[in-house]
């Protein structure tokens, strides 16, 4: 019997580069890598950033997520890796990424303009509700902590969920 399709969603602080250049190196890297290995192991996801770290959804089955989830808890770039949801799903919410990438809201001067990266609008994304309900979420998230807003400064868009 195969395994059921699972979702995993988490945080993760960075270890921060010393200039933005080599964030952005860094970031081109995951992406890259990340991508290669999800296409192996029939992954798909999201990543999001802000200046002090990741949000990311893995979608696949129970065994390569919790293996891809492994790797990301012992690399180097990530620290205090924070489980936020894991559950079984009846179907993909990122099904067309490998692992798409949205840039932050450049408010705070966090965009890293990764130009032919693969980065996606929210739109290009998550066209479905719920995939938009999640990425607010993990927008909102992120905010609070990991990005240094209080819940009650949040942008008035994330405000609603």
């Amino acid at each position: 019997m195969p395994d059921r399709l699972y979702s995993l969603a988490y945080l993760s602080r960075l270890q921060v580069p010393d200039s933005r250049a080599a964030l952005r190196a860094g970031i081109l890297d995951i992406l890259a890598v990340s991508r290669a290995n999800n296409l192996r192991l029939g992954i798909t996801g999201v990543l999001l950033f802000c200046r002090a770290g990741f949000a990311q959804v893995l979608e696949g089955n129970n065994t390569a997520i919790q293996r891809v989830f492994g790797a990301i808890r012992q690399d180097s770039r990530h620290r205090d890796v924070t489980l936020l949801n894991e559950q079984a799903i009846s179907e993909r919410s990122f099904g067309e990424w490998a692992m798409a990438y949205v840039e932050p809201p450049d408010d705070r001067g966090d965009a890293l303009d990764l130009g032919e990266a693969g980065v996606v609008t929210l739109e290009r994304v998550g066209t479905s509700l719920e995939a938009q309900r999640i990425i607010g979420s993990l927008r909102a998230q992120m905010a609070v902590m990991l990005c240094g807003r209080s819940a009650d400064r949040m942008p008035e868009e994330l405000s609603g969920l």
